[in-house]
């Protein structure tokens, strides 16, 4: 059932699942017990919405994502677009928070982890979907 799965979602929406699952529970995090201190990156972010809504988005785009990840290519477009659209707000406050503000020496740092987490669903949104391997089927059917 499991290897029956995998080859459904394939190797496309298995990323969407485990990127989806990163927004989704970062989200659930910041709703469920919010971070005590916030580090001077997040200043542009919270002045657009709380930490809540923040949190909120997040999940929301991690449900996208994780509902996205069965779906043919071409169809799991949203999924992409939504773990991108998430994730670019968070790099772009850390790293303003960096430069040109100067208020967040290591704001680098944060940014360019938020801009992995962004970067990567972008990059992985065009890739095709390798073909299933004839020889899977034979090997699972002895």
């Amino acid at each position: 059932m499991v290897r029956r799965a995998a080859r459904r979602v394939g190797h496309r929406g298995a990323l969407l699942t485990m990127l989806g699952t990163i927004a989704l529970l970062y989200g659930v995090s910041l709703i469920t017990t919010p971070p005590p201190v916030r580090p001077p990156g997040l200043r542009l972010l919270l002045g657009l919405m709380g930490l809540h809504g923040w949190g909120a988005t997040l999940t929301a785009a991690g449900v996208v994502a994780i509902l996205c990840a069965p779906l043919r290519q071409g169809r799991d477009w949203p999924g992409w677009a939504a773990l991108v659209l998430v994730w670019l707000p968070w790099s772009l406050s850390f790293f303003v928070s960096w430069w040109p503000e100067g208020s967040n020496p290591r704001g680098w740092v944060s940014g360019l982890i938020f801009a992995a987490l962004a970067g990567a669903p972008a990059v992985c949104a065009d890739w095709d979907e390798p073909p299933p391997d004839p020889r899977a089927k034979a090997r699972s059917h002895p």
